[in-house]
């Protein structure tokens, strides 16, 4: 047979043989051929779309756990450089329990955080969970898991509007105020467990964890576990399927504060050494420590000789000085009473005593042109004025030296001079005589007096009546005139308004 072709207008023949050849050349596919590749195709497909939503999803709990770090350091940081206000705000704001929640829109008036990031004054990831601070007041001494959250009777039973100074000294033994406080999450999507669990693993936190059932954070692999149902009645407590983050616990102080996760904010962290200033301090003490530059720990400077001639030539100092602020009354002891007060002493404990065998005389040098005392100043030795005392007020003492004059007790020399006229109050106060035997003693002299009936003077005399605690004095005279015929001379009083005694008085 002869097959005929039409190719655009050409008619093409071929013969019969040649056509048949081409068949036995021609191949193609099978029903179940062509159902294995299309399987094939769509496994390929399918695989693929797994490797993207795989990859999809870890680059999401990536992005959660990066935004999970980046609110938890910046709220570890607020309450660390916070947290003595925070714990007096707590005790100030609270009707009884000390438990509060703020939120983010606090913290960026703080300037914690940037407001760009907030959304409706809140905090919102990428999955629309807005965050929440948590606070509550705890006891140090609480052995207990979840420890009581502190009321207001337990930091201020007097009710004097002050936390009571043992519960603020730092002092572990004492039972410190401490704050506890998580960051949580709340609303926007649910965060399943797949989800979840690999963003804490991401954020690089120890202290970012997961909520999967209500009231349990776990951290990263389950490496810690804390019931946070003690902040189960604050607005946005946490559900389940939600973050819950560590931002400071009781005897711990503040996590992540400074870092010590490896990051840079431009700080350094100190090493552990003896000249670390915080070393074995905890809590709440170890969370101010680190919050500023102030000392927590001892300091001694130590003397030596510097040009080698075997004496001691430099000596430690503390060079402009303003201000010297020196701690209250402590119980170290929980016996409710006082037993550690400010000293200025050397460190064996025996004040400024002097080391060196040519000097007698110890002594702490004030090298100023002035010295104010704005409080009382007790010197229970002696009190060396090497010029002028000037004093605007009484000066009470229980025993005044004359050095000028051969160091003569006042006390027991004139203890009170006046002149009294006779016919005015005559009454005199008794001196209180302190020392054992020792009695007031009086001494009353004519000063001026006139005889009024012309007669001679033969002679006068002051005198003293003692009472009960005061003497009644007066003056008599000796006239030449024998009136009562009793062959003696007439003794007058003198009355008058001419009629003066000098009265001294001191004790024997």
């Amino acid at each position: 047979m002869t097959a005929i072709f039409k190719r655009s207008n050409m008619w093409i023949v071929k013969p019969e043989n040649q056509d048949m050849g081409l068949k036995h050349q021609e191949k193609g596919l099978t029903l179940f051929e062509a159902s294995l590749a299309l399987a094939l195709f769509g496994m390929f497909i399918s695989l693929v779309s797994i490797m993207v939503s795989s990859n999809d999803q870890r680059q999401k709990a990536i992005s959660l756990g990066k935004e999970t770090a980046f609110i938890t350091r910046s709220v570890q940081k607020y309450v660390g450089f916070e947290y003595d206000r925070l714990r007096d705000n707590l005790v100030a704001s609270s009707n009884n329990q000390l438990l509060m929640s703020i939120g983010m829109d606090k913290i960026n008036e703080a300037g914690y955080l940037p407001h760009a990031v907030l959304e409706g004054g809140t905090f919102r990831n990428s999955f629309g969970n807005r965050f929440t601070l948590f606070l509550r007041g705890v006891n140090s001494n609480d052995a207990s898991s979840p420890q009581a959250t502190l009321t207001i009777a337990d930091v201020d039973p007097d009710n004097d509007g002050s936390v009571e100074k043992h519960l603020l000294d730092g002092v572990m033994a004492n039972g410190e105020y401490e704050l506890e406080a998580i960051l949580v999450s709340s609303e926007g999507q649910e965060l399943e467990p797949h989800m979840g669990s690999p963003a804490v693993v991401a954020s690089k936190l120890f202290s970012a964890g997961y909520v999967q059932e209500r009231s349990t954070a776990r951290g990263p692999y389950g490496v810690w576990e804390m019931d946070i149902s003690p902040y189960r009645d604050l607005p946005h407590y946490s559900g389940k399927k939600q973050f819950a983050s560590l931002v400071a616990l009781s005897r711990n102080g503040v996590f992540g504060y400074p870092n010590t996760d490896g990051t840079d904010d431009g700080k350094e962290v100190e090493t552990n050494t003896y000249l670390d200033r915080c070393i074995n301090t905890l809590g709440s003490a170890r969370a101010v420590c680190e919050s500023n530059n102030e000392l927590f720990t001892e300091v001694v400077f130590n003397s030596f000789d510097k040009d080698g001639d075997g004496y001691n030539d430099s000596f430690g100092s503390i060079r402009n000085l303003y201000q010297l602020d020196m701690g209250p009354p402590v119980d170290s002891d929980g016996d409710n009473i006082p037993d550690i007060f400010s000293v200025i002493n050397n460190l064996n404990g025996i004040g400024c005593q002097s080391h060196s065998p040519n000097t007698s005389t110890d002594e702490l040098t004030l090298d100023c042109p002035e010295v104010k005392l704005t409080g009382d100043a007790k010197v229970e030795k002696d009190l060396v004025v090497g010029n002028q005392l000037t004093v605007e007020g009484d000066t009470r003492s229980q025993r005044f030296m004359a050095g000028a004059l051969n160091d003569q007790d006042l006390t027991k020399g004139i203890y009170h001079t006046e002149l009294i006229r006779m016919d005015g109050d005559t009454t005199i106060a008794k001196p209180d005589c302190l020392d054992i035997g020792s009695e007031p003693q009086i001494f009353v002299t004519p000063a001026a007096f006139a005889i009024g009936s012309g007669h001679s003077l033969v002679g006068i005399r002051g005198l003293a009546t003692e009472e009960t605690n005061s003497w009644e004095v007066g003056l008599k005279a000796i006239i030449a005139h024998d009136g009562d015929i009793d062959g003696k001379s007439d003794v007058i009083d003198l009355v008058s308004a001419s009629d003066y005694v000098q009265v001294l008085t001191k004790c024997s």
